[in-house]
């Protein structure tokens, strides 16, 4: 038992003793003077302290001042192609597929992203999420409708009374509406798109 343990502590004292190299300054250094973090690719990196307030100091840059009128504008360019891709594939599948909600997300926060001046914060976190979730509620409001008109045409004996050729169009307020929203699956959905979209504008930081 004593053993086992002894080999243990060697093996983990070992790891911490490891000489490793700053992946921006090239620094090197015993391990546990380093911060180790994650670069775009998810690798394994190690920043000396220097280096890790440097980057510190760039990501808080990334919060200071955005253009939230381009925000919003841009977020909305990306939140409409989303709508309307989405819109398409749920009319053209009749079902509504949950990837369609992360390229939501991915296309609103993207947006908000690059139209804020490629920066980062909770004011445009939030802005991308209310994108979201209004462009959901008018996505599936368009959905409903075109719904409602493929069945009134494909059943015109159950509609004798109503105009060859025209169109219905529900209120925002009917319930049947809210309705058809509520579904374990759908809150699902619309949750993952606007989680994303939350998340793209996240801010950053190396603790």
């Amino acid at each position: 038992m004593s053993k086992s343990a002894s080999e243990e502590k060697i093996t983990i004292g070992s790891h911490v003793a490891m000489k490793v190299q700053c992946a921006m300054c090239s620094k090197e250094g015993i391990g546990e003077e380093f911060t180790t973090a994650q670069d775009h690719k998810n690798n394994e990196i190690h920043l000396c302290l220097e280096c890790k307030e440097k980057t510190n100091m760039a990501f808080e840059q990334e919060t200071h001042k955005p253009n939230l009128i381009l925000g919003v504008l841009f977020g909305a360019v990306g939140a409409a192609i989303g709508g309307a891709i989405w819109y398409l594939v749920t009319i053209g599948s009749g079902w509504e597929i949950g990837y369609i909600s992360i390229g939501l997300g991915y296309l609103t926060g993207l947006g908000v992203y690059r139209g804020a001046g490629k920066k980062r914060g909770h004011q445009l976190q939030i802005i991308a999420a209310i994108l979201v979730v209004v462009t959901i509620v008018i996505t599936n409001k368009f959905i409903f409708d075109q719904l409602i008109n493929d069945y009134i045409q494909a059943n015109p004996n159950e509609f004798p009374g109503f105009p060859v050729g025209e169109s219905v169009s529900i209120s925002f307020l009917e319930p049947e509406f809210w309705k058809s929203m509520v579904s374990p699956i759908g809150l699902l959905i619309y949750a993952t798109g606007i989680y994303v979209a939350y998340s793209y504008c996240k801010p950053r930081s190396i603790g």
